[in-house]
């Protein structure tokens, strides 16, 4: 409840707010101050002091983890080439791919990063943010409320569908994915 007690080293504030000298308070938005991530609310984080989106930062901007970036980031805390940067091969893509105008094009051709798993990423937590990020205890309460499902499907399927299908699980996940109907159910041992 907020404005409730609570003691910071047991958390007991729920997840969509934090523990602030032993009251509990919400978690902050996008673009306000923070310390840590735990700060701030369902899909995003503190990025160099500041709750950022994950992956929504473009090419360029200065970035303590990747995992802000539309991309990947280079060594200086920049982020890098990747999403949907102009690339010549699929090293400058990150875990991407570098798509060319002809299957015989030379390195010499420009072509454009493109990585379907990071844009599903990017459309789910945009999603949980916008309509999750300060309201809900949980992802999975998230979706349970009817919020971003579809979202999260497409970026379980991005994830898994495009591996040979004897690598199409996760061992943490009890759901197996229709990727053409973008729907999810559960997933039952026959044992």
């Amino acid at each position: 409840k907020l404005n409730a007690r609570c003691d910071s080293k047991t958390d007991i504030c729920p997840s969509n707010q934090r523990c602030i000298n032993q009251v509990c308070r919400p978690r902050l938005t996008v673009g306000q101050l923070c310390t840590s991530s735990s700060d701030c609310a369902l899909g995003s984080g503190c990025n160099r002091g500041v709750c950022t989106l994950f992956y929504s930062l473009d090419r360029g901007a200065p970035t303590s983890s990747a995992s802000y970036c539309k991309g990947n980031s280079d060594k200086s805390g920049r982020c890098g080439i990747g999403g949907e940067g102009v690339c010549y091969s699929n090293a400058d893509c990150g875990t991407g791919a570098c798509k060319k105008p002809a299957v015989d094009s030379t390195t010499d051709v420009t072509g454009v990063c493109f990585n379907p798993t990071l844009k599903a990423n990017t459309e789910y937590n945009k999603c949980k943010y916008d309509k999750c990020g300060t309201q809900v205890l949980t992802t999975e309460s998230c979706e349970a409320a009817g919020r971003c499902g579809t979202s999260y499907v497409k970026s379980q399927c991005a994830k898994y569908c495009l591996l040979p299908i004897d690598q199409r699980f996760d061992t943490a996940s009890a759901f197996i994915y229709d990727c053409a109907a973008l729907t999810r159910q559960s997933f039952t041992s026959s044992d």
